[in-house]
C-alpha cells in the first residue's frame, strides 16, 4: 500500500498557530521598545538566552515567563490576553 500523508493533528495545527501568534506579540513589542535582539528581552526578564530562544521557536512558555513579559515589555491589555489564551 502507498503511504499517504493526511496531514497533521488537529490539536497540533492549534498549538502550532499559538506558538507562532505568541511569537509576532513578543516581537511586535520588541520593535515598540526598540529592543533589535532577543538577547536584551531575555536579560530584561532575566532568563538565559537559549532558553529564550527556543521559547520563541517552539511556544513553550509557562504562564509565570508570559506575565514576566508582558510586565517587561508594557505588552497591552488586548495584546496579554492573547498571550495568556484568553483571546483569540
Amino acid at each position: 500500500m502507498p503511504r499517504v500523508n493526511l496531514g497533521k493533528d488537529p490539536i497540533e495545527l492549534q498549538r502550532e498557530r499559538l506558538a507562532h501568534t505568541t511569537a509576532k506579540i513578543i516581537r511586535k513589542a520588541m520593535i515598540e521598545r526598540n529592543m533589535r535582539y532577543g538577547k536584551d528581552v531575555a536579560d530584561l526578564v532575566k532568563m538565559n538566552r537559549n532558553t529564550f530562544s527556543y521559547k520563541m521557536r517552539a511556544g513553550s512558555w509557562s504562564q509565570m515567563d508570559l506575565m514576566l513579559l508582558v510586565a517587561a515589555l508594557k505588552i497591552p491589555a488586548d495584546d496579554a490576553l492573547q498571550l495568556l489564551g484568553v483571546r483569540k
